[in-house]
């Protein structure tokens, strides 16, 4: 009876060492006909990872086996500046670049390119003559068209590695539709050529995101010539013509995100604004702005009621025509310190 209870011990005991045994071979080895999973997984193949995103490697194969990472591998990355990985297989990215993260059990040894990328942002303010107050003595530089002008300067960029400015004077529809006279001066074709050279720009490791501001003025509500002067239905045209254009000429497939933001009217002094646009006052303003947020599908900034507007931001005027000031165009001051800040820091960021 004891030799019996003996043997069944000894069988026992050898089951429980070959469950062991096969338990260790099975966390600590690799068979090489498993087939590696391309989700979060090392594949391989090139892995795209946002500059200041972390990833976990998990190491799974087609039959549902998985492999504890910490167990059966060691970790190391081709270039520790661009991407570092730890012992249980968690990439840190670090700065834009290449590298190829290794992981080694025995002779067995898996390897994947890891692209990190980062992302900047541009921004077009398009506007009126208005703009032009942003531009002066406001360390923005002159591109080889006169009406675009950028920065680059710290204190005026926000979050934006490039801030630009296309600043033309005249009714808003006439440029933006590229009619008329206004054909060779076409706020369009300008937004168009900073795009493309930001399609230039492009890389694997260098993505953009483009934000556009269309900074309407009073002055747009003048377009008679489209048949009717309401304000609804002048705010209609531009939507239109805005989202054609998105749509078309300002569409990319390289560029990472481009956006259109659109800003309303600022308000007007009734008592004297018909002294330069007869008949536009502030309930023609309002009844525009009302209706843009109503139906732009995109983001509309309604800078009319966001910023507080008194009648020193007007600007004051010595010709016959508009005694003190016209009611309609803003001060250099109230320009640079009030509408250039909101738009950068407030309307952009929406």
């Amino acid at each position: 009876m004891k030799k019996h209870k003996k043997i069944i011990l000894i069988n026992l005991f050898l089951i429980i060492f070959a469950l062991i045994i096969i338990a260790l071979k099975l966390g600590t080895t690799v068979n090489k006909n498993y087939n590696i999973d391309k989700i979060d997984m090392l594949d391989n193949e090139n892995l795209v990872l946002k500059n200041g995103s972390n990833i976990k490697l998990n190491i799974s194969f087609s039959d549902n086996f998985k492999v504890s990472i910490n167990r059966v591998y060691k970790w190391s990355s081709s270039d520790n500046d661009v991407c570092s990985v730890d012992d249980e297989g968690i990439i840190y990215t670090k700065e834009p670049g290449t590298a190829y993260i290794e992981a080694k059990h025995g002779n067995d040894t898996i390897k994947t390119k890891v692209t990190v990328y980062d992302t900047k942002n541009v921004l077009i303010i398009v506007g009126d003559s208005r703009m032009d107050h942003f531009k002066d003595d406001n360390g923005f530089t002159s591109t080889s068209d006169y009406e675009v002008k950028y920065t680059e300067k710290p204190s005026l960029l926000s979050d934006f590695e490039r801030i630009y400015v296309v600043s033309l004077s005249g009714m808003r529809y006439n440029w933006l539709a590229g009619e008329d006279n206004y054909q060779d001066n076409n706020a369009t074709l300008y937004v168009e050529d900073i795009i493309e050279e930001y399609e230039d720009k492009t890389t694997d490791i260098y993505k953009y995101n483009i934000k556009i501001l269309f900074n309407l003025g009073v002055n747009d509500l003048n377009h008679k010539y489209l048949g009717d002067d309401s304000p609804a239905y002048i705010s209609e045209k531009y939507i239109d013509k805005l989202e054609e254009i998105m749509n078309n000429e300002w569409k990319s497939d390289i560029i990472n995100n481009i956006s259109l933001n659109m800003v309303t009217l600022l308000p007007v002094e009734d008592e004297q604004v018909s002294c330069y646009f007869t008949g536009r006052y502030n309930s023609d303003v309002i009844e525009f702005n009302e209706f843009t947020k109503k139906e732009y599908d995109g983001v509309v900034c309604d800078a009319y009621n966001d910023l507080d507007i008194d009648e020193n931001s007007f600007r004051e005027r010595t010709d016959k025509e508009c005694a003190n000031r016209d009611g309609l165009h803003f001060s250099k001051e109230f320009n640079k310190e009030v509408l250039y800040p909101y738009l950068v820091n407030v309307c952009a960021k929406k």
